[in-house]
């Protein structure tokens, strides 16, 4: 059983808090209930299961669901979930379809994991949740991009990934220039523990290309998200942090095999 005080804080947010589409709250088993037949999921959801026990299949596959365990929903994937009566309680934050995409962006690890896994309660993760939730409480759904970082802290805490990320330099390197395609190569070399130098080639070994190219890579991503969604070639041009038109201009065409004006209006 989950010790009194925690309890008592979560008691106090008992509303479940939404924005647009994105949720956060703390939901309570009362009564035995389930997916009976596979559905599609349309949102990321990510349960912090405190106490409670069920099932989740996914792809065929079949995870148990228990106290201390993480359920990780992702769009697109069919599954069949059962959560029973024990008094069960799970935290959970819930994140619109249009939206995952940029969040894999950031965390593109979140593809990769299973969908289940352990996660034993910590004071820390619950104090992450506690003020991701009253902050969504406090904003309005004007200002909900100012809560993102905040999700994007909770969700790499509460897979692990931030571990790991801090445990293997080259991983967090690459989260880095996913994260921010402004950040100067050396400052991410100088905060992953490397010289330049050293960095640029243990980067090469490790994906195939080196840190610069990269970081052109992802910024050609962004240019045809931005391009597709209508933005302006010069507005698109700042945003990437190039000098002028006609260097990123210049750099789309050679690496994309057509000049941003033309993918454009495709």
């Amino acid at each position: 059983m989950l010790e009194k005080r925690i309890l008592e804080m979560l008691d106090s947010r008992k509303a479940i808090i939404n924005r647009n589409g994105y949720q956060c709250g703390i939901g309570t088993v009362l009564d035995d209930w389930q997916y009976r037949e596979a559905i599609q999921n349309k949102n990321y959801v990510i349960s912090w299961i405190l106490q409670g026990n069920g099932g989740y299949q996914e792809n065929g596959t079949e995870y148990l669901l228990q106290d201390g365990c993480v359920c990780m929903r992702r769009p697109g994937r069919e599954y069949i979930m059962k959560l029973y009566h024990h008094d069960g309680i799970r935290l959970y934050l819930t994140i619109p379809q249009d939206t995952y995409p940029a969040i894999v962006r950031m965390i593109p690890e979140l593809e990769q994991i299973p969908p289940v896994w352990s996660c034993p309660y910590s004071r820390e993760q619950m104090d992450e949740f506690c003020a991701m939730y009253d902050y969504l409480a406090e904003i309005t759904s004007m200002e909900l991009h100012t809560a993102l970082p905040k999700m994007i802290q909770y969700i790499l805490h509460l897979t692990g990934i931030q571990n790991r990320r801090e445990s293997d330099p080259l991983a967090m390197a690459k989260g880095m220039l996913e994260e921010n395609l402004l950040l100067p190569l050396e400052e991410i070399a100088g905060r992953c523990g490397m010289n330049y130098n050293t960095f640029r080639k243990r980067f090469a070994e490790g994906y195939g290309m080196s840190p610069g190219q990269y970081r052109i890579c992802k910024r050609m991503e962004t240019a045809c998200r931005m391009l597709n969604a209508g933005r302006a070639i010069g507005e698109v041009a700042v945003a990437l942090g190039y000098a002028d038109v006609y260097s990123f201009t210049h750099q789309f065409t050679a690496v994309m095999g057509i000049s941003p004006g033309r993918y454009r209006g495709k």
